[in-house]
């Protein structure tokens, strides 16, 4: 397909996720205008041919659309308040954040992205570097539905599902139940795996059994086959990012005050001092070994 926008898009966040989705840009015709602090990524960036600039604040000023991939709420916040002190309300520009952000973050975002005269979707996504490269990503997307249909030629350009979950905020509502539920998943398929080991079944013939029967999940389905059973462990996504994206939800509970135990055990065991460290891939956490050497988790 070939995209075409009013203004130009720029892409701001140039790690794992942005830089395959600028590239992805670039091949459907949008030339996206790039934009990292680190000068390394930049550097990467326009060795591959992408547009680069210099500040966050010329990605605003000059592109009717800013599509972000940052690490985490803070850096969003920063990056949309620094951007706004170079536009005017002529040419304030509609952020897509694609980042797993907060919905309160991404509400007050939306305030001052409109009080500047521009928009403002949160749309974290799924599919991890892989759907990022290959245009395959799922979009969650939280915003008023005019807005979000403004932004649909750039999620179909970069993904293969369009999810709008409601007003501002419900994208990362969405994300984080997700993610909670992903790491629940692989701490459940993982421990079940080693008990059917223990009994004498190898873990890969009873995730086949799994799989094909009824207690299958995207984790046993995806995850498992690809990087855990062989043991590759290379799926891009770290384990500092999935403890960040476990804290989120631990934050939503508490603020509602809810009681959530099963949720709570799965936060421990992601968080455990012998579960892979942060720089590891996350599918280390699927490894049916780890099952059998951890310690056990109790409530204080």
């Amino acid at each position: 397909m070939s995209l075409q926008l009013d203004r130009g898009i720029a892409v701001i966040g140039l790690g794992k996720m942005g830089l395959p989705m600028a590239r992805v840009l670039q091949a459907a015709g949008a030339d996206p205008l790039c934009h990292d602090i680190d000068d390394g990524a930049r550097a990467a960036a326009a060795d591959q041919g992408l547009r680069i600039c210099t500040s966050v604040t010329d990605a605003f000023a000059t592109c009717g659309i800013v599509l972000l991939s940052l690490p985490n709420a803070d850096i969003v916040e920063a990056t949309i308040s620094e951007g706004l002190t170079g536009i005017d309300g002529s040419r304030s520009p509609l952020v897509i954040d694609a980042s797993t952000s907060t919905a309160e973050t991404s509400r007050r975002m939306a305030l001052a992205m409109n009080e500047a005269g521009g928009a403002f979707v949160d749309a974290p996504v799924s599919g991890g570097p892989a759907g990022a490269a290959n245009a395959a990503l799922t979009f969650m997307v939280g915003g008023p539905a005019d807005v979000v249909d403004t932004c649909r030629p750039v999620f179909e350009a970069l993904g293969k599902k369009v999810l709008h979950a409601g007003d501002v905020g419900a994208g990362n509502i969405a994300k984080i139940a997700n993610n909670m539920m992903v790491a629940a998943h692989f701490v459940v398929a993982r421990e079940c795996l080693a008990l059917a080991e223990s009994a004498g079944l190898a873990a890969k013939d009873a995730l086949d059994v799994v799989n094909a029967a009824t207690g299958g999940s995207t984790v046993t389905q995806v995850h498992f086959p690809a990087w855990v059973i062989p043991e590759t462990f290379d799926s891009g996504f770290s384990m500092a990012l999935m403890r960040k994206d476990v804290g989120l939800a631990m934050a939503l509970a508490d603020d509602a005050g809810m009681d959530v135990p099963l949720i709570r055990l799965a936060s421990r065991l992601w968080t455990a001092p012998d579960a892979p460290g942060d720089r590891a891939d996350f599918t280390e956490m699927g490894n049916p070994a780890i099952a059998r050497t951890l310690p056990e988790t109790k409530e204080a």
